[in-house]
């Protein structure tokens, strides 16, 4: 079996040690992790989704009479579920979408 080269024997020899590049790649966060426009369309994103959730509930059924208009209405079928959608789709973008400020372009 192949030894696993030793940290320090690394760092004695002038090679960079998984410890070094762990800390390269750690992001340093200045500030909140989430904007104003990240809570914004946070918001907008849980109205797309009540307002889809609300028409693919649709409306009563009178009594014992079915009525398939009500059922397979185009609210039902096509809206809602593209309401639904454009609110996950939202409130992922609203995740991960990331502030650019100018202090740190600046002091880069």
């Amino acid at each position: 079996m192949a030894k696993k080269p030793d940290a320090k024997a690394s760092r004695k020899s002038g090679g960079t040690g998984a410890l070094t590049q762990e800390k390269s790649l750690r992001v340093r966060h200045e500030g909140p992790r989430f904007t104003r426009l990240n809570y914004i369309l946070m918001g907008i994103g849980a109205a797309l989704l009540i307002l889809g959730y609300i028409f693919i509930g649709g409306g009563e059924q009178r009594g014992d009479h079915f009525d398939p208009s009500e059922i397979y209405h185009p609210m039902r079928i096509t809206i809602a579920p593209i309401l639904i959608l454009l609110g996950f789709m939202v409130e992922v973008v609203a995740i991960f979408y990331k502030a650019r400020f100018k202090d740190s372009q600046e002091q880069a």
